[in-house]
């Protein structure tokens, strides 16, 4: 059996609660991350609306970045921020595709992204497991540190 600290403990909650905010269009606080997002992918570009065409620059499907968001969820958007807050060098290399051999690779950054923060918390078993309850696979306990007595989250 597994059994995490009470620091492993209290980090692999917060994850968890993380993943279980849906993210929600009409939220003023889900509204001001896209509009922070939509700062940092378009410094000069005034965001006069949430719902638009210039979404689709950054690799959104459409013209409304909410219904991409949904699998991965607020911690997703968080996620994309954080990226483009203390690693802006490479959010804007990722965004434009100025990066060598993707030059020439279309795929949806945005889109993307949302996609790998829901796969990587399914592969870790803490997509969709309840607060507080250990993770179930083996690279869930890897991460949590449970496994060969590591230090973990």
């Amino acid at each position: 059996a597994f059994s995490l600290s009470l620091v492993q403990a209290e980090r692999l909650e917060e994850l968890q609660e993380s993943l279980a905010i849906p993210f929600d269009g009409s939220n003023a606080l889900h509204q001001d991350r896209l509009r922070e997002l939509w700062r940092l992918a378009f410094p000069d570009v005034a965001c006069e609306t949430l719902k638009t065409p210039k979404w689709k620059d950054m690799g959104w499907q459409g013209e409304d970045p909410g219904t991409d968001i949904r699998g991965a969820g607020v911690f997703g958007l968080d996620n994309l921020l954080y990226l483009g807050t203390y690693h802006s060098k490479l959010f804007d290399h990722l965004l434009h595709k100025r990066r060598g051999v993707w030059d020439d690779v279309d795929y949806p950054f945005a889109a993307a992204s949302m996609n790998l923060t829901f796969t990587l918390a399914d592969v870790l078993g803490i997509a969709r497991s309840k607060p507080g309850m250990l993770p179930k696979t083996a690279a869930g306990a890897a991460l949590a540190g449970t496994s060969r007595g590591g230090d973990g989250l």
